[in-house]
């Protein structure tokens, strides 16, 4: 399954806030075996936001996450940038509505929101694109959205601050994306000591040309103090075979035990 990041926030642009939730997406998405195919990191800005998920959705992409611009504010225009890229109308959703009056009421006892009626603030956030189905955010008060479109793809537009979004994608993406992705995409690593990248490529590019379909990278680990590099094994979009991973790690395993100086080791400590 491919799948596309889109990471909306003037802040995110500036350095003023670390872009955590891209290290979260990035790390689950493989652990689920999707394919992430480009990621985009931009400003709150209604026709870069719009233009950029149209292209997206032009690509061949089944899956497009959306992150930050759903809370009440006038710079959170994220559902009104979605709703003009796939031309559908905003509507104020009762499903949403019924989960944003939740936290209104919440918050009224809490004594963090003012007024004994909801305000048009708050009810901003119930409204999505027409066809859309409202995500519960159980930490926050903007509802996540899913929405389905044009044959099979799907937009996820998940609020931007971090645990929100960690509870959106627990409880409603990666149970999407589980259902979906039926051929896992195996992954394989381990460390070598005492040589350094140029005196094993030829030995990398060996196993990348005879086992068809494992992308094989090599990263060097000097940050560590050590003389390290991690071998990274990935089975390749349009393969299944469980075993091909695993049958390449051997391969070049074998290779690199008769380099003089290298050792072979299954995980690295790094203190």
């Amino acid at each position: 399954m491919n799948i596309e990041i889109i990471n909306t926030g003037n802040e995110l642009l500036s350095g003023k806030i670390q872009n955590t939730n891209l290290d979260f997406l990035i790390k689950n998405l493989a652990r689920l075996g999707a394919r992430l195919t480009q990621i985009s990191v931009i400003p709150d800005n209604l026709e870069i936001i719009s233009s950029t998920l149209r292209a997206a959705l032009e690509r061949n992409v089944e899956v497009t996450i959306i992150t930050g611009g759903l809370g009440a504010t006038y710079d959170d225009m994220t559902l009104t940038a979605v709703a003009k890229a796939i031309n559908r109308p905003l509507m104020l959703d009762k499903r949403a509505l019924i989960m944003v009056e939740d936290k209104f009421e919440y918050a009224k006892k809490l004594k963090w929101a003012n007024g004994a009626e909801i305000s048009d603030h708050w009810k901003k956030m119930a409204i999505i694109p027409e066809g859309s189905i409202p995500l519960n955010n159980p930490p926050g008060a903007a509802p996540g959205v899913q929405i389905e479109y044009n044959k099979g793809k799907t937009i996820f537009c998940l609020p931007g601050p971090p645990e929100e979004l960690k509870a959106i994608f627990r409880t409603a993406v990666r149970p999407f994306l589980q259902a979906r992705i039926k051929v896992k995409s195996p992954e394989a690593h381990f460390y070598v000591l005492g040589v350094i990248e140029p005196s094993i490529s030829d030995l990398i590019q060996e196993t990348f040309t005879k086992f068809k379909g494992v992308w094989i990278k090599s990263h060097p680990m000097l940050h560590t103090g050590k003389l390290a590099l991690e071998i990274h094994l990935t089975l390749q979009e349009g393969y299944s075979s469980a075993d091909l991973v695993e049958q390449a790690k051997q391969y070049i395993m074998e290779l690199l035990e008769k380099v003089e100086n290298a050792k072979i080791i299954p995980e690295l400590e790094v203190k």
